[in-house]
């Protein structure tokens, strides 16, 4: 669990693509998504997420 906000709905990545789907700058649901496949763009996300992670709380039950 992330402490603060995070700006965004949900990051995913594989190996060849990333997508992150936003929120409005009220922090509501926007339809539109950032789809990127470049290696720049997934290095990018793979850091991005890692640092959410690090400072990150685990969640071990309901």
């Amino acid at each position: 669990m992330y402490p603060d906000s995070l700006g965004f709905l949900s990051l995913s990545i594989n190996d060849y693509s990333m997508l992150f789907e936003l929120l409005t700058e009220e922090g509501n649901y926007d339809t539109k998504k950032v789809i990127c496949s470049s290696d720049s763009a997934l290095h990018w996300g793979k850091e991005l997420f890692n640092y959410y992670l690090i400072n990150s709380t685990p969640i071990k039950e309901l």
